[in-house]
């Protein structure tokens, strides 16, 4: 059987119809097992185009530009074992090829020069390149028409076959499924990362609105108990001065001055750690340095402490090797601060145990000096050992804890610490206990004195 004439007279059997068949499966197949992006597909398919229907030159066209425009996204051209692309064609120009393709799914251009659909191109591109012939086929999927596989002859006007066509057509509906396979696999991934991206917000979201309800606890947590900080002293305070209104005895009246005076300096410590929390916040807190020795200083915070605290079980020790290294030029009341904070919680989380005050060399700064706080109480619980430096935060955050203190100490003892070039830490004592250190160089470093930059992270409190 004879479907019609190739290259001005041979004929094309019905077998050629097979071997279309077998040549579709073939670059599905391919495309399937060698996963080929679409850029390879297309360079395989227009390679196979040339092979199998003997033309020059084949090439595929997306449609742009809200349908007037033509872009070359491959060309090959088989006599130079070529590929190419981006050349364009513009709806403006071409008017009658662009309502053509449009509107045919097939355009079997015989003599491509005289066609309607094609003749535009019969000056500067058919003549130019010695074309005689063309085949275009539309490109659609489900989004509609989407471009134009375009297939040229070179030589003596050819007649083209059904079965020609109808490859050319099925080439181009494969081009169209592998163009929307293309462009779901990108929105599928498109949707993944935004997914991902919104999975990601909403972890953040979450975790974002724990830590503000964590921060809101403890803030709540930290007005609560600063509330007991001031009216404790303030009720000592005022209490003294109502039995001071009435007693006469000296040895008596001593000793409620002596409550006062303890009272008016807790409460001013109080006061004074809730403004240095502040100034650590804006960024503002400046140390003053002074020199002093380190002894008087350990001396003078040890009787600083809250009345009523058993002061008896302190023992200062003081090595020769601190008194050595002669005095300290550093900020000396926010070091009798950070002292007393230290031996407060020792009280407070110790009771009845001995307390050990130890001034010594610096173990981990070069010219420094060591200071500990050591007791033998229950302790700190291995994942609350970093965590008791966190501001507001209290080894015991219950309502019906037992031990005072604003959850500030810890924090702001850290603060002032780090500023002063040194570190504060906590290590476990051997045989049960706690031990509290902090090391600072003997010189308060230049920038500190005047610094204002915002301070480092630090963290808050047993106290």
């Amino acid at each position: 059987m004879v479907t019609g004439d190739m290259d001005g007279g041979s004929e094309i059997p019905d077998s050629d119809m097979l071997r279309f068949n077998a040549e579709l499966d073939r670059l599905m197949q391919a495309r399937r097992d060698h996963a080929l992006s679409l850029a390879d597909f297309l360079e395989t398919l227009t390679r196979s185009i040339t092979r199998m229907i003997g033309v020059s030159r084949a090439s595929v066209w997306w449609l742009e530009g809200q349908g007037q425009t033509l872009r070359c996204a491959c060309l090959f051209e088989s006599e130079r074992d070529r590929f190419s692309s981006d050349s364009e064609l513009k709806a403006s120009d071409y008017p009658h090829y662009f309502e053509a393709f449009g509107s045919a799914r097939v355009i079997a251009a015989h003599d491509a020069p005289t066609d309607s659909g094609t003749r535009e191109f019969a000056h500067g591109y058919l003549d130019t390149l010695g074309i005689t012939s063309m085949l275009d086929a539309q490109i659609s999927n489900s989004d509609g028409l989407r471009g134009v596989v375009c297939c040229e002859h070179t030589g003596a006007p050819r007649r083209w076959t059904a079965e020609e066509m109808a490859f050319v057509g099925s080439v181009a509906d494969y081009t169209g499924l592998a163009l929307e396979l293309k462009e779901r696999g990108e929105m599928a991934d498109a949707l993944g990362q935004a997914n991902a991206g919104l999975r990601t917000a909403i972890e953040a979201a979450e975790a974002a609105q724990a830590e503000a309800e964590r921060a809101n606890r403890l803030q709540t947590q930290f007005l609560a108990n600063t509330s007991h900080e001031l009216r404790t002293p303030l009720h000592g305070v005022l209490g003294g001065l109502a039995i001071l209104r009435a007693e006469t005895r000296p040895d008596v009246r001593e000793h409620w001055f002596g409550i006062i005076e303890r009272s008016g300096r807790w409460l001013l410590g109080s006061v004074n750690s809730v403004l240095d929390m502040a100034a650590i916040e804006d960024g503002v807190l400046v140390l003053n340095a002074s020199r002093f020795e380190l002894a008087d200083a350990l001396t003078e915070a040890t009787a600083a402490l809250r009345p009523g605290e058993e002061t008896g079980r302190i023992e200062l020790q003081v090595e020769p090797a601190a008194r050595d290294v002669g005095p300290l030029f550093t900020d000396r009341s926010r070091l009798e601060r950070v002292v007393g904070n230290l031996l407060d919680n020792a009280i407070k989380f110790a009771p009845n145990s001995p307390i050990i005050l130890r001034a010594s060399a610096a173990l981990v700064i070069a010219d420094g000096v060591r200071v500990s706080v050591e007791d033998e109480g229950p302790g700190v619980a291995e994942h609350l050992q970093e965590a008791i430096f966190d501001r507001f935060l209290q080894g015991d955050g219950s309502a019906h804890r037992q031990h005072g203190g604003s959850g500030l100490g810890l924090a702001i003892s850290r603060e002032y610490i780090t500023r002063m070039g040194g570190q504060l830490a906590y290590a476990p004592r051997e045989g049960g206990g706690s031990i509290f250190w902090f090391e600072v160089p003997l010189e308060l470093p230049e920038e500190a004195q005047c610094r204002r930059g915002r301070a480092s992270s630090g963290g808050p409190a047993r106290s």
